[in-house]
């Protein structure tokens, strides 16, 4: 069982960077992120998307406050219109860099900087969503710090038969598991890569099985498979 209090840990975050939107996993949450931070008086969040979603965001959280019924709405925040390139000073000691990813339709990733006493930047967590592996071949052009990031988090929605399935992976706009291992010295300067968004077919135990096999030694214990939603459906 997930403790209430790490359920709540996001409601309380102030800023969502929101990466694409086309489908319910991508967008569907941002109704429920409103709603709760007008529950627990948290004051509206600041949501940073692609410039050209930002209508259609607000669109439906006017849908939203239509189905309430209430004069006043909790589905209200600060729209944000990101274009790659843009940097984001959160705070004094972080900021956020956009750039530009490949996926089916148009998307962006992030970058998370933390600054140290001595202002010195140091690119900490790198989160490029849904994209083909080439954000990564030409990060030197699109994002440098991108390979030298603490924690990578990237997709690896196919992880096995890459006869077949690279081919079908670049065709949706997604990354196979094994151009992450041909590619693996780009890599060398990352700390940790989180993988995320493995295709439903992959069972928790398929997920553990293939993301280190036949990985460089030196690469296996940075890799780390976000299974822990997997693990727990199939515990039940």
């Amino acid at each position: 069982m997930v403790k209430y209090s790490v359920l709540m840990l996001d409601f309380h975050l102030d800023h969502s960077f929101l990466l694409t939107i086309y489908l319910l996993d991508h967008i569907g949450a941002i109704a429920q992120h409103m709603k709760k931070r007008a529950l627990n008086d948290l004051g509206t969040a600041t949501y940073f998307m692609p410039k050209h979603l930002v209508p259609h965001v607000k669109t439906i959280c006017d849908a939203f406050t239509d189905m309430s019924e209430k004069v006043d709405s909790d589905f209200v925040g600060t729209f944000v219109p990101v274009e790659p390139g843009n940097k984001y000073e959160l705070s004094n000691n972080w900021h956020v860099v956009v750039f530009s990813t490949d996926h089916s339709i148009t998307s962006v990733g992030y970058l998370l900087y933390s600054r140290d006493p001595t202002g010195k930047e140091v690119p900490q967590i790198a989160y490029l969503g849904d994209s083909r592996f080439t954000v990564i071949r030409e990060a030197n052009s699109l994002c440098p710090d991108l390979l030298s990031s603490r924690l990578l988090i990237m997709e690896a929605t196919f992880l096995d038969n890459p006869d077949r399935k690279i081919e079908s992976a670049k065709s949706h706009g997604h990354t196979h598991l094994d151009e992450i291992r041909q590619n693996a010295s780009l890599l060398k300067s990352v700390d940790y890569i989180y993988l995320i968004h493995f295709s439903d077919r992959y069972s928790y135990n398929d997920i553990i099985r293939l993301c280190h096999k036949d990985m460089p030694n030196w690469l296996v214990n940075r890799i780390i498979p976000s299974v822990t939603a997997k693990h727990c459906l199939e515990s039940r």
